[in-house]
Formats: structure tokens, sequence, C-alpha cells
């Protein structure tokens, strides 16, 4: 067999150049917001290079967005400032952190050669899931069905218990409350009935015992404060309570004990001048949180004012009133005499030459409408004494002195006339008690 070999005496042909990778196209996520109804997304970049941490920046418009949808479901339902409804929402998204990073998943990334981008996702099924298996985890109606009579420390526990779980779970529970028809069954009404309740029944009882009646003091003087429950009459224990000076002292603070009140000395203002002291249960300490807004319940306080002796007041000499025409400059110098004796106030005619202003209101409350003839009209009349700073304006104490009630058949106006004229008699006799 021949072979015949032929060498050509041209050059090589020079490679093909390899083909270049085609550039991935842009995701569309990156430029336009992707949304869909049942998932969250969000989107991080970063510049190649950077050390920005582009993924905590998309986990963070995820978690926007939660809490964005737990600030309208609250809204909807109760009524709160922004800066209140901004802190739950943000005890309550903290509370949840550790669920939303584990259920968040990596969806897509993509590099253009200058920045990074990445794109996470948050499937809403699965967070509503979780929050519905953690729900009945609590067992949250039995918490709320075991809190019951006075309200003691392990009543008031079981009760922080409960109010902490439903605001770590709020949103879910207004939710869960839509399908209850009856509103006293709903969770949270029932967590505000228990409040409300235990707010009305905590009681204040004070000794010097005119405080009932007339909340001033003087300055140096002693005070015993005690807390009892006044539907079964019972002193409470292990109760916070906080004592307010407003801007004159540090806030103080007492647990009660139904052994022994508290007895103190009222401490000399610095600047020689009156201030109140504010007394109120803690609400703040015992729930662990500022919560009662949450249940449209404002905290029983009970303010004592507080004077020096020589504190100087200058009286306006007039009552405002209803018309009524009744001459009230008796009661006016009754009260000038009972403040000099009990609280060594001296007045003044010169209104510069005073620290504090005092003036008198009446105020009436008629029913002007009754159902029958049989039936009376009713009025209530109120003696309201107020005490303001002369140089700022504010009030010192604005509180009803006394009150009187009286029923006639025939005339309201003549009801009205009858519960003032009462009204004037008890005013003078709370005041020079």
């Amino acid at each position: 067999m021949l072979t015949i070999i032929i060498e050509s005496c041209g050059s090589k042909p020079e490679p093909l150049p390899a083909a270049k990778p085609k550039p991935k196209k842009k995701p569309d996520w990156i430029t336009r917001k992707k949304i869909d109804i049942d998932t969250w997304y969000g989107v991080g970049s970063m510049a190649i290079g950077d050390s920005l941490d582009y993924e905590a920046i998309a986990k963070d418009l995820i978690k926007s967005q939660i809490q964005n949808q737990i600030k309208k479901i609250i809204k909807n339902e109760i009524d709160l400032s922004d800066e209140k409804l901004g802190n739950i929402t943000n005890d309550i998204l903290k509370s949840r952190m550790k669920v939303i990073n584990k259920l968040v998943k990596k969806e897509d990334t993509y590099n253009d050669g200058v920045k990074k981008y990445l794109l996470l996702s948050l499937n809403k099924s699965d967070y509503l899931n979780f929050l519905q298996n953690k729900f009945d985890g609590y067992d949250l109606d039995k918490v709320i069905s075991s809190i019951k009579g006075l309200p003691s420390k392990e009543n008031f526990l079981l009760l922080s218990k409960a109010i902490r779980i439903s605001v770590e779970l709020i949103d879910h529970i207004i939710k869960e409350d839509e399908k209850v028809k009856e509103s006293k069954d709903k969770t949270l009404n029932q967590l505000a009935y228990i409040i409300n309740d235990y707010n009305e029944r905590i009681e204040f009882i004070l000794n010097p015992k005119f405080l009932s009646s007339v909340p001033i003091m003087n300055e140096n003087e002693e005070i015993n404060i005690g807390l009892i429950d006044n539907v079964s009459s019972k002193k409470l224990d292990s109760i916070d309570v906080l004592l307010d000076y407003a801007s004159e002292f540090d806030a103080g603070h007492w647990v009660s004990d139904s052994a022994n009140d508290l007895s103190m000395i009222l401490p000399v203002s610095p600047s020689g001048s009156s201030y109140s002291l504010s007394l109120g249960v803690d609400y703040d300490k015992i729930l662990q949180g500022d919560y009662l807004p949450l249940f449209s319940i404002k905290p029983a306080n009970y303010k004592i004012t507080i004077m020096p002796k020589n504190v100087t007041i200058y009286s306006t000499e007039s009552i405002s009133s209803l018309g009524t025409g009744l001459e009230y400059s008796a009661i006016y110098d009754s009260i000038k005499s009972c403040f000099g004796d009990n609280y060594g106030v001296q007045f003044v005619s010169d209104i510069n030459d005073s620290d504090l202003l005092m003036s008198i209101e009446v105020t009436a409350k008629e029913n002007m409408r009754r159902e029958s003839r049989k039936q009376p009209f009713k009025s209530e009349a109120f003696f309201i004494l107020n005490l303001k700073y002369r140089e700022s304006g504010n009030i010192l104490i604005s509180h009803i002195i006394a009150k009187s009630e009286a029923l006639d058949y025939d005339f309201v106006e003549r009801a009205s006339i009858k519960a003032l004229r009462e009204l004037a008699n008890k005013s003078i006799d709370v005041i020079c008690q």
C-alpha cells in the first residue's frame, strides 16, 4: 500500500477567538419594585469592594413592611398617638426578629460589574402560621380566666403576663377578636375590663383625713399613706406606687404593705414655692411597659398640693357661676379665715405681692328632660377651688371641694337654686374642718 503525504507550503490559519459569555440581563426586581400579595420582598445593593451589609438592608426593608402592617391593624382598632404607636410596634418587631430572620429566603442575586444586588423574600403564610402557633401555645384564655379576686400581687403578675402576650401578638389578636360575636368575650376587652376594675378599686387612704376632701397640706408636716381595695376594704400588699413631685424633686417609689402604711415628712421646697405631690399606681413598672393606652384607660392619681406656711395669695373675690344671683362674699370671707388658720396662708390686697391666685368656680349639671311628671328634676352643683401661680399662670390645684344635689318636681331652675344654696354651706364646712 502506498501512502502519499502532501505538505502545504502555506501558513496555518489562526484559531477562532473564544466566544465571550453573554452578559446576564438586569432583573426587573432591581429597577421595579417587586409586589406580590403573598410575599414581602426586600432588595439590597452595594458597590463591589464596599463593606456595606446589603443583606441587612434587604432584611430591613422587609421588616419595615411588617411594621407598617402592624401599625395599620392597630390604628384601625385603637386610638393611639403616633409616638406611642411607634414605640409599641418597635417592641413588637423586636420580639419577632428571630423568626423573621429565620423565615427570610434568598431569591436572587445580580452583579453588573459595578454593584452587587440581592433579593430577599418572606412568605406571609409562613409568618402568619408562626403567629398562630405562638398564640395557641400561650393559651391566653386560660391566663385571663385565672385572674380573680382583689388586685393582689399574684393577680397583677398574671395580668402583666397576659398583657405582654397580647402586646407581642396584638395584630394577630385584633384579627382573632374580629371573629368573636360578643364584645365582652374579645380578648382585648376582657383585659381592659380587668385593668379598669382594678384601677377603680385601688384607693389611697390618707392621714390627715381631711386630705380626702381638701387635698392641701403644709410642707414639713407628716403624712401617712395606705392602699386598700375599696370593694373588700382589705389593705393591699406589694402594689408599686409612684410618688411624683413634678419637677420639684425626683420621683419616689413605694411598695404597699398591709401591715405598715407609708409615713413621711413632706419635703421643703428649695425654691420656697408651692408644689404638688401626685400618688398613683406605677402601672409601667407592674406591667413592664407603657401599655395602658392600648386599653384606653387613664390611671387614677391622687394629687396633693403642698404649700409653705408663709405663702401669699391674692383672691379674685369673684365666683364663676350660672348667674343665680346668690351672694358669695361670706364664702370668700370664710375661706380666707380657714386658709389662714389651717395653712398659715397670708392673703394680700395687691396682686403683685402674691405667690398664688385663688378663684372659685361653681357649676351645675341638670336633667332638662324627664320621662314623666312623676320623675323630679334633678340638679347637681359642684364647688371647685382653683389656685394658680401668678407669674407663670400654671394651675397648682383645681379640685372639687364639695358637691350637692337637689330635686324639684315643678322647675329645674328651682332645683338648681336649692342645690347651689346647699353647696355654699357644704363648701365652708369642708374647707374649715
